[in-house]
């Protein structure tokens, strides 16, 4: 504690009433020794010293790496270290715990241009390692430089290797190696700097080596291949430890830069004598120019013999007929595989009603080349619906054809497109469930081949500029639904203009429905309703694939315009004195059902249906009513009329006259005096409308005058036909003249 150095502190001088950190760097100072200091501070008063304390520098003059954490969680770090004769466990113990200096019981001979391999464990996955050795003994790890390789081990208990050649550069005589390894987090990456103070997890260990003199290094000499097939062949050379030891391997590819390595045959050397080599290569690729050297390593160096070539053989394609897709009813993709084998080759598909084919057609693409199996496919269009085809994939190279397997598919009972699905309806139901359009009420379910598809044999009418609403259910909450009509019947669902409602239903329990109006321009006759749904938003193509849902299609019958209907007024003709007969013909139903016709009259020309009328039947044609109720002797105007659900249209106008009762006698009488009427039918009543100016007898038809005025004489007869008939005159009654004196 006599001390006897002194140095400036950083800063000084200081200033200020509170305590400051100082500090100095000491270099230079002797290795396992125990050194006394303290601090001292002198102002314009007093001197002041801080109390003594010692450290002890380590035997060591490296840097030593410090960790936050180190080995101590898990046995984050290295666990094994083995070198030529150097095998060293490493355990998490001592002070510091993550550096061991395993310098002075470690040690083994490395020569100049030597070839040698590090082999490591650890003791928990996600290490990284970096191996660093003093090449230049400057007691210095220089980062750069002097690294000898990295190692990842991403797991426990599993040896990794770092293979290394030491520099001829390298110093002869004892130097000092450094294992380093560093946890995963924070970096992801493997320990740059062999002196770092803000590691987390890891550890570090140092060894020596024995620099020594470069040996004689292996002789080797490359020979031809042999026994080359299309998959196949033999690597061979020859090999002189020239009294080392030494590894053969053997570097081949499809380049100079080789890429692939084997182990030769032996795959170590030592002696003085030359020592045939071999590797037996299997899993090439035919037709392919394949580069190989033969290499010799050892502690004797690194040596390789020339590079030479050889090409496997040729071969016809390997070809795989697959399962159609796009099925439908007269189109359909066929699918295939084609592995070329280097060659160029050319694809073709062949189909028929059996597997004696009969039709050709070229695949897309039509050339494949590589040692790959690449996609082929080829779209048939024009098949018939409902029908098995036989098919398979061919390829021609110039070694040879191919076939691949006969296989089958049958199109589908529609002449439409089909969409697929990856799961479809077959998870919780998604789908349509219900659809309900007009006379259609259909439940779906999920089955059939394919199970997501339906084309239901059910169909309904549809007029042209008329408005609809379609009902639907889903198995599966939040599903979307599109319905596309074939306005144009040209077996086609345009995505856009033919698609002609959307809903989206957000549960299982309610029916949710969609309208939609035919336009005027839609083409007459039977077509298709197809009605798609999807569980990731709405379908926009009625023919593209979905992962979720389902496919139903429905006949539907497209009829023209609703129009009032056509009718004309049959000739009406009187029966007698309160019956007759008309009728009419509806010629046209105007595009829907007629729901009602018959004929309605009037004393006033062109009667409506407020006026009184018939009702008889509907539908189209010709049709007879019978009017009844009419007064004698009255002209009545006639027309037909026939109602529909646009309205209610009339025939042409006729007219007829009722039979007349003819009444007899005079009408005028005086008062007191009587006056006789007569009917031209008999059975009658008669009756008086003011029988205070005249009455008559029921029976006869006798008329007495009661005072001046007029009455209505009414004459009442029912006839065979238990119509009940009017006839009725007007009587004057005048005053009887006095009598003479």
């Amino acid at each position: 504690d006599a001390y006897g150095t002194t140095v400036s502190g950083i800063p000084s001088p200081l200033t200020g009433y509170t305590p400051q950190p100082v500090s100095f760097t000491l270099t230079g100072l002797a290795l396992n020794t125990t050194y006394h200091y303290r601090v001292v501070s002198t102002n314009w008063a007093v001197t002041s010293y801080g109390a003594d304390m010692t450290f002890t520098t380590l035997a060591t003059p490296y840097c030593i790496p410090v960790y936050s954490s180190g080995c101590s969680e898990y046995s984050m770090g290295l666990s094994q270290f083995n070198l030529n004769t150097i095998s060293q466990a490493i355990l998490c113990e001592g002070t510091p715990s993550y550096y061991h200096d395993f310098t002075s019981s470690t040690t083994t001979d490395l020569a100049k241009n030597g070839y040698y391999s590090i082999s490591i464990q650890a003791g928990y996955w996600d290490t990284y390692v970096t191996v660093w050795a003093d090449y230049n003994h400057n007691n210095f790890f220089e980062e750069g430089n002097e690294i000898v390789g990295h190692a990842y081990c991403y797991n426990t208990g599993q040896t990794y290797t770092i293979p290394f050649i030491v520099p001829a550069s390298a110093a002869n005589g004892t130097v000092r190696l450094r294992a380093m390894s560093n946890y995963y987090w924070p970096g992801y990456n493997y320990p740059t700097n062999p002196c770092s103070v803000s590691e987390y997890y890891g550890n570090c260990s140092d060894f020596t080596v024995n620099i020594t003199d470069a040996l004689t290094p292996p002789t080797v000499t490359t020979l031809a291949a042999n026994g080359v097939t299309p998959f196949d062949a033999v690597l061979n050379g020859t090999v002189n430890a020239n009294d080392n030891v030494t590894n053969v391997e053997f570097h081949y590819g499809t380049n100079n830069s080789f890429g692939n390595t084997i182990t030769g045959d032996p795959g170590t050397v030592t002696g003085t004598m030359t020592t045939d080599v071999s590797a037996s290569l299997t899993g090439l690729s035919p037709h392919t120019i394949y580069y190989f050297k033969a290499t010799g390593f050892g502690n004797g160096g690194f040596v390789s013999g020339d590079t030479l070539s050889f090409i496997t053989d040729s071969i016809s394609p390997t070809v795989t007929t697959y399962a159609v897709t796009s099925l439908a009813g007269t189109t359909v993709t066929l699918q295939g595989g084609v592995n070329a084998n280097n060659l160029n080759s050319v694809v073709f598909f062949e189909y028929g009603l059996d597997d004696t084919y009969g039709t050709t057609v070229n695949g897309s693409p039509l050339h494949v080349n590589g040692f790959y199996e690449q996609s082929v496919s080829a779209m048939l269009t024009g098949l018939s619906v409902n029908t098995t085809y036989h098919y398979r994939v061919g390829s021609t190279n110039s070694v040879g054809t191919s076939y691949g397997e006969d296989m089958t598919f049958t199109t589908l009972n529609t002449q439409y497109c089909v969409p697929s699905f990856g799961t479809g309806c077959n998870t919780y139901n998604m789908g349509l469930t219900y659809f309900a359009l007009n006379t259609i009420a259909q439940s779906i379910s999920c089955s059939g081949t394919p199970n997501y598809y339906h084309n239901f044999p059910v169909s309904t009418d549809i007029n042209k500029s008329s408005s609809y609403t379609i009902s639907v259910r889903v198995g599966y909450s939040y599903e979307y639904v599109r319905f596309w009509i074939d306005y144009n019947h040209n077996d086609v669902f345009d995505a856009g203009s033919e698609l002609v409602a959307s809903v989206y239903c957000n549960n299982t329990y309610s029916t949710f429905t969609a309208s939609f109006t035919v336009p005027a321009s839609a083409l007459t006759g039977a077509t298709t309703l197809r009605a798609l749904t999807s569980y990731d938003g709405y379908p926009p193509n009625p023919c593209s694939y979905y992962e979720y849902g389902n496919c139903a299609d429905f006949g539907l019958n497209i009829l023209p315009s609703i129009q009032p209907p056509t009718v004309t007024t049959s000739i009406a003709t009187a029966n007698n004195e309160c019956t007759a007969t008309s009728g009419g013909n509806v010629t046209d139903e105007g595009g829907t059902s007629v729901t009602e016709r018959g004929v309605c009259w009037s004393i006033l020309a062109n009667p409506v249906y407020s006026d009184p009328h018939t009702s008889d039947s509907s539908g189209a044609g010709i049709f007879v009513s019978n009017i009844t109720g009419l007064n004698t002797g009255t002209t009545y105007h006639v027309r037909a009329y026939a109602t529909n659900s646009n309205g209610t249209s009339y025939g042409n106008d006729v007219n007829f006259t009722t039979t007349a009762i003819a009444i007899t006698g005079s009408l005028g009488v005086c008062t007191g005096s009587t006056t006789t009427l007569g009917s031209s039918v008999a059975g009658g009543t008669w009756s008086s409308t003011v029988t205070s100016v005249a009455t008559v007898d029921p029976s006869t038809g006798v008329v007495t005058g009661v005072s001046v005025g007029q009455s209505v004489i009414t004459y009442t007869y029912t006839n065979a036909s238990a119509c009940v008939c009017v006839a009725s005159v007007t009587v004057t009654v005048y005053l009887s003249p006095a009598s003479p004196n």
